[in-house]
């Protein structure tokens, strides 16, 4: 199943002082619901993340006012489905944690009409597992949260439009609902890249996956945690029958491209 939230989506940003790295609050509001109502609830963190960061793990407590049917994620957007128990104002607190070990928590509000909802809701399926969709345009989004200096301990880095891993990568935290990387999905992707270095862009770069320019960060489900994943399940050296393989923590494709 494919899904990807479209409304009541919140996006909480930093103030933009250096010396007051803080989040700012203000006018986090889902839209109006009724007693007994539910949907599902979003908070996109892509601006409070670091250029480094992705979201591990995630929560929602809207207390005793709320139960939630299920909750998944999209990229740095968090989601819940609640059905609404208690009519009034209410807030619902949303953390996470991020892969540089980070917290978040802002407070949404919503206000729930005491009048009951005229149909109950049916919670609509809770997300499968999601196969991130690979182009060039989620890469690069993924690609430019990615520092340039070789860091200290288990991490991505862009080495010279090159992604490298650097230390063990390992396979991520289960938390993190759904979000599964491929060797097949990859290699379709890398199929479709040109072969001779663009202008700017992805291309082929003899089986290794190659940058040209600066990035652009954009909205994207891929992050570092699910590509390390698919990284610490590749081999150590070139199989037999082609394929990718971890070439000094470069991933790399050998053999036919398909």
């Amino acid at each position: 199943m494919i899904w990807r939230p479209s409304e009541r989506i919140v996006r909480p940003f930093m103030l933009a002082n250096p010396n007051l790295r803080s989040v700012l609050q203000a006018q986090l509001v889902w839209p109006d619901s009724n007693l007994n109502g539910g949907a599902d609830y979003s908070v996109d963190f892509s601006e409070i993340l670091g250029p480094n960061e992705a979201v591990l793990s995630f929560d929602f407590d809207p207390g005793s006012f709320g139960s939630i049917a299920w909750v998944s994620s999209y990229g740095s957007c968090v989601t819940a489905y609640i059905r609404w128990l208690v009519a009034g104002s209410i807030t619902v607190n949303v953390g996470v944690l991020s892969s540089l070990g980070n917290t978040y928590q802002i407070a949404v509000s919503i206000t729930v009409s005491s009048i009951p909802a005229l149909i109950p809701p049916i919670p609509q399926p809770g997300p499968g597992p999601i196969a991130p969709f690979i182009d060039s345009g989620g890469m690069e989004g993924w690609f430019a949260c990615l520092g340039v200096d070789q860091p200290v301990g288990d991490r991505w880095w862009n080495n010279a439009g090159i992604p490298n891993f650097a230390g063990r990568p390992d396979f991520s935290d289960a938390s993190i609902p759904g979000l599964t990387i491929t060797c097949t999905g990859m290699g379709a992707w890398l199929a479709s890249l040109p072969i001779s270095s663009p202008s700017r862009g992805w291309w082929n770069n003899g089986g290794v996956m190659t940058f040209v320019g600066i990035p652009r960060r954009r909205s994207t489900q891929i992050n570092s945690a699910q590509m390390a994943a698919w990284m610490a399940s590749l081999p150590f050296s070139p199989p037999s029958a082609g394929g990718w393989w971890s070439n000094a923590n470069i991933p790399t494709l050998t053999g036919i491209i398909q």
